[in-house]
This record gives C-alpha cells, sequence and structure tokens, in this order.
C-alpha cells in the first residue's frame, strides 16, 4: 500500500514528539481512547488519524497540530542575550514589570543601578540592562531622541544576537 508524504511525515512527526516525551504507545492511546494498535499504525505511516484523534494526539503531546502535520519550523532551541533583551524590554514598555533599583558597589558596574534580578552569570546582559535603564531615562526626560535611542539599541543587540544564552 502506497502511503502518502502527509501520513508518511505525520507517522515520523507523531513517534518523535512521543519519543521526546518519554510516552510508551499505550500509553498515549490510553490518553486519547484508542488502541495501542492504532498508535503503531499512525506511527508506521498506514492509517490516518481522524481530526479529533489528530488534535487530542497533539494537545497529549503538547505540540501543535501543525508540528505533528510537518508544516510548521522546528522550535528555536537556542536563545540569544538579544532575545532575552527584547523580552525584557517589551515586559517593560507593556508595565507588566518595572526594574527594581538595587545599588551595587562592584568594580563591573561601577556602582551604577541594576535591576534586582540574579544575572551575575550574564555580565553582557547586567550592562545592557544597566545601559538600557539609563538610556530609557534619558529618552523620557527628553535629552536624547527616540533615533538616538535606536541606534543605540541596534548596537547592543548586534553584540547581544552573537552571544547564547545559556
Amino acid at each position: 500500500m502506497a502511503q502518502s508524504l502527509t501520513t508518511a511525515a505525520l507517522g515520523a512527526n507523531l513517534k518523535k514528539a512521543r519519543e521526546e516525551k518519554g510516552i510508551k504507545q499505550n500509553v498515549l492511546a490510553r490518553e486519547v481512547d484508542i488502541a495501542p494498535q492504532t498508535i503503531s499504525a499512525y506511527e508506521r505511516g498506514t492509517k490516518q488519524p481522524t481530526l479529533e484523534n489528530l488534535v487530542a494526539l497533539a494537545n497529549v503531546l503538547d505540540v501543535s497540530v501543525d508540528a505533528l502535520l510537518g508544516k510548521e519550523e522546528a522550535a528555536k532551541t537556542t536563545y540569544t542575550l538579544g532575545d532575552a533583551a527584547r523580552i525584557i524590554i517589551s515586559l517593560d514598555k507593556m508595565e507588566a514589570i518595572r526594574f527594581a533599583r538595587i545599588e551595587r558597589d562592584t568594580e563591573l558596574y561601577g556602582g551604577d543601578s541594576i535591576p534586582a534580578i540574579e544575572i551575575s552569570e550574564l555580565p553582557m546582559l547586567a550592562k545592557f540592562l544597566t545601559g538600557y535603564q539609563k538610556m530609557r531615562d534619558l529618552m523620557f526626560d527628553g535629552a536624547i531622541d527616540g533615533e538616538i535611542y535606536g541606534h543605540w539599541l541596534s548596537d547592543c543587540f548586534s553584540d547581544l544576537d552573537g552571544a547564547a544564552l545559556q
């Protein structure tokens, strides 16, 4: 019996997602309320799940239906310090968080205020956050314009995007 590319891809993606979750076929089958032989047939590509079963499988495996169908790009697994900085700026702009300023008299930061989060292992990010607070305050006070602030951010992200977040 010839199998379609979609069925073969679905089978491979289903098996991969199941194995990554460390779930056995019989456990997945029980969670979705189908026979273990059916899971095996899906993974071999000899049978296609109904839409209802496909959604149930995706939910149990905590993946999207698109991921099971192979229509989704692989999730980004390596994040950079630039990614972390962008998230922090987004949260700050949404006023979801406010940086608690604390004084640390260290050589690394020259006694500047830095956010009250544990970033001692990430000196590049700590330096960015200290500068970000200062530049943001200068912009809001009218001491610098948005263009200067944008150029500063762009320069920072050039450096941060090359550093992996561990």
